[in-house]
């Protein structure tokens, strides 16, 4: 069994860290801008000169009337009182700019480790961006050489030919046509895969009767392999979200389920139903399976279980899947025997 349910990175989640960012700053600025209004309402509350005059004594114990009387009374002592606040104040001195490094270096200190670690969280879905591409580049000029390369053999034996039969000819195109469809498709789901945000607006959609849809629009396919669908679809179910989005994730599910059933196998198990606070859709199948040591690598981008090369498909259904899952937070769950079929599990919220 394979649990996928990780969070992925989308752009409001993104708006919300600047907005974070942004708030974090205003309030260092501010405490910081306070910070220096206290420093300089009690610099300017203690007087810098270092000479203090019988004025300035005066001033320094007006509040007290028994000390001025005292002062006057010991008029011949001044300068002994002068000096006394003279070094008083150079100490008060010392101490206010004490206080000024003690209350600014943990400012500053703070400031920057905030800053920094706040950085570095808004640059990961950049560097996350990044590798994306890097990704997307790799994987397309890799996936995309193989029918390039077939279209090239192909042509290139067309032009060795001196003469080209209609019957020939024929097959030529239809070659042709099946490599252009594959690049085309491979093309499609690169795309859609890289996508990182909703493109349409979300809106509550009635997928019971979407599901019904997109059942219908495979009823070829099944038809043409002897499949039929049991379908266990609660009716009028509602989930908030885009419809391409819904479709692509349960077409790639039931398009699986088709094209690796056995020959032996008649049933495909739709069924879609409310449990409590989520709705659970699944998709049940008698196919080939998965092997179980490769179960927890179905999803990744390209990776085809060794059992199904013989099979047609770009290897990137279930990535869509989980990329669907994602985005709108549903768990997806895949389980699988060998030779016995595979249920895909997904739980909206």
């Amino acid at each position: 069994m394979t649990n996928v349910n990780n969070k992925p990175f989308n752009y409001s989640g993104y708006s919300s860290i600047k907005r974070l960012f942004t708030v974090s700053i205003v309030m260092l600025t501010t405490a910081s801008i306070l910070a220096l209004g206290l420093m300089l309402y009690e610099s300017n509350t203690i007087k810098y000169s270092s000479d203090v005059n019988s004025s300035e004594l005066q001033q320094l114990v007006a509040d007290n009337p028994e000390l001025v009387e005292y002062l006057q009374s010991e008029h011949q002592n001044e300068a002994h009182f002068l000096k006394i606040s003279s070094l008083v104040q150079q100490n008060q001195q010392r101490e206010l700019g004490r206080l000024i490094v003690y209350l600014t270096l943990p400012v500053i200190a703070i400031s920057g480790l905030i800053g920094y670690l706040l950085s570095k969280k808004l640059l990961s879905p950049v560097e996350e961006a990044q590798a994306s591409q890097d990704r997307f580049i790799q994987d397309a000029g890799h996936e995309l050489r193989n029918p390039l390369a077939t279209m090239q053999a192909v042509l290139d034996n067309a032009e060795q030919e001196k003469s080209i039969t209609a019957n020939k000819y024929k097959n030529l195109i239809v070659s042709l046509k099946r490599q252009v469809k594959r690049l085309v498709n491979i093309n499609e789901d690169l795309i859609y895969l890289e996508r990182y945000v909703v493109e349409d607006k979300l809106s509550k959609i009635n997928v019971s009767e979407l599901l019904l849809d997109v059942i219908e629009d495979m009823q070829t396919q099944a038809t043409e392999k002897n499949i039929r669908f049991k379908t266990e679809i609660e009716p009028n179910i509602y989930l908030i979200i885009n419809t391409k989005d819904f479709v692509k994730l349960t077409k790639n599910i039931i398009e699986n389920a088709i094209k690796y059933s056995k020959k032996s196998s008649k049933t495909i198990t739709v069924q879609l139903n409310r449990s409590k606070s989520k709705v659970i859709l699944s998709v049940a199948d008698r196919g080939v399976g998965i092997p179980e040591d490769q179960l927890d690598k179905i999803t990744e981008r390209f990776f085809r279980a060794k059992n199904v090369n013989s099979y047609e498909g770009t290897g990137l259904g279930l990535s869509i899947v989980k990329k669907v899952a994602e985005r709108y937070g549903a768990k997806l769950t895949i389980n699988s025997k060998l030779g016995k079929g595979t249920s895909v599990q997904i739980e909206f919220k």
